[in-house]
């Protein structure tokens, strides 16, 4: 069983998150939510508010954030490595046009 290291209603931690009533399938897990809820009628009292999220553009249900937490933790040794290379890009290009800056 995963755990999350901070049980929060969004990802890694986040305060607000979002939940629906609607009809609703996890494309992490392929659990539907409240089948047959597409929005015409009111059926709040029978379908339970479904915590959710959107990463990497798939709609992710809050039974799956500890998968995808848990994930995105163990690839951190690949993925620091990777961002310190896109903070120096940055870095780099910033530091150009400054100099473009002062020269004026």
């Amino acid at each position: 069983m995963m755990i999350r290291f901070e049980d929060s209603p969004e990802l890694f931690g986040g305060g607000c998150g979002s939940s629906t009533v609607l009809e609703f399938t996890c494309h992490r897990c392929g659990t539907e939510y409240n089948k047959g809820n597409k929005g015409e009628e009111d059926n709040s009292e029978s379908d339970e508010y479904v915590r959710y999220t959107i990463f990497a553009g798939m709609k992710i249900c809050g039974a799956c954030f500890a998968a995808i937490e848990c994930d995105v933790l163990r690839r951190i040794p690949e993925i620091l490595p990777w961002y310190r290379k896109i903070l120096e890009e940055e870095r780099a290009r910033l530091e150009k046009a400054e100099s473009l800056l002062t020269n004026l």
